[in-house]
């Protein structure tokens, strides 16, 4: 994904609505999809929260979750301004605001 001409990363998760798909070109995703998702693991989880969210909402990435598998959790972050905010940490259900209407469990994403 390229977010600009000298900033190129590799998300773990990323989402981009049907009015935006004009951002995946044949090179490249080529600008701030409408969400990402970071999947934490040992050596990764510091880059994930820290350097990779600033990162993102440095360029617009509206939406940042940071899911946990050793925690069991999914932390829902919402761009407000120029920073995230944290929405909810979910463990349970999860109804993530970015699509209305689904509902993901996650109990049953921490037991496979």
């Amino acid at each position: 994904m390229l977010l600009d001409r000298f900033t190129i990363v590799v998300p773990d998760i990323v989402f981009i609505s049907k009015d935006r798909l004009n951002i995946i070109t044949p090179r490249a995703i080529e600008g701030a999809p409408d969400l990402i998702a970071e999947i934490l693991s040992p050596c990764t989880a510091k880059y994930d929260r820290i350097s990779k969210m600033q990162l993102f909402s440095r360029f617009g990435v509206p939406w940042y979750w940071v899911v946990d598998p050793e925690g069991c959790t999914l932390e829902e972050y919402e761009r407000d301004e120029d920073a995230y905010r944290l929405k909810a940490v979910h463990s349970g259900k999860f109804e993530p605001t970015l699509f209305p209407g689904l509902t993901v469990d996650l109990s049953e994403v921490w037991e496979s």
